[in-house]
Formats: structure tokens, C-alpha cells, sequence
């Protein structure tokens, strides 16, 4: 995990900002960013280096984190993809893991090594 780049995206800049804090203490490069949309363009730049996705559902914007994990998995369909969610109903994407709100560092950090394997 120590060469990977993790990009984060939640709405909520607190969980955004801890959750790539604890990505970044356990050997793990991290950005964030708080739309579907941003992501999208940043994953799509010239030069990308992010190995994984890991995205809550319900953001706001026009684009949607399934539409955006669909569009990934088209494109690169290896790349790695991690929901995290509060919600009943949980987003659909084979292979990629939901990780519930609240999860624990240890959940984090086995949902992301996991998906990087």
C-alpha cells in the first residue's frame, strides 16, 4: 500500500479529512475531494496515479457515485472501488466492497488492502 493513492471522496469534510488522515498514518497516500463530478475529473487528468476509489453514496452533483463507479469499472474494469454508505439499500457493483459508516480503522484498512490485492 505504500506506493498507492487513494482517492476519497465524501461530502462531509470532517469524515473526508479523517478518514485520508488514517489512510496517510498507515502508509497510504490519500486526496480528497467532495463531488462525484470532481472525481471524475480528477481520475480522467492527464498523469493520473490513484489506485483505488473509495467513495460514499448520496453525494451531491450531477453525477452520482454509482454512475461514477460504473464509468470507472468501464474503463479500467481491475480498478479497485470501495462504497462507503449509511443507507439501507447499498450501491451494486461487483467486487466492491460496502463498507458501513463508522467502520473501524481496521475495516478501512481491510477493505483497502483487499481491493488492491
Amino acid at each position: 500500500m505504500a506506493n498507492d493513492v487513494i482517492l476519497v471522496v465524501d461530502y462531509e469534510p470532517m469524515r473526508r479529512e479523517k478518514t485520508s488522515e488514517l489512510l496517510v498514518q498507515n502508509d497510504c497516500a490519500a486526496e480528497g475531494t467532495d463531488t462525484a463530478d470532481s472525481a471524475h475529473t480528477l481520475l480522467w487528468a492527464d498523469g493520473t496515479r490513484y489506485s483505488l476509489l473509495l467513495i460514499t453514496t448520496n453525494l451531491p452533483g450531477s453525477l452520482g457515485a454509482q454512475d461514477l463507479a460504473g464509468e470507472v469499472r468501464e474503463r479500467k474494469p481491475d480498478f479497485p472501488v470501495v462504497f462507503t454508505d449509511d443507507a439501507e439499500t447499498s450501491p451494486q457493483l461487483p467486487g466492491a466492497p460496502v463498507l458501513r459508516k463508522n467502520f473501524t480503522l481496521g475495516q478501512l484498512l481491510n477493505a483497502v488492502e483487499t481491493a488492491l490485492r
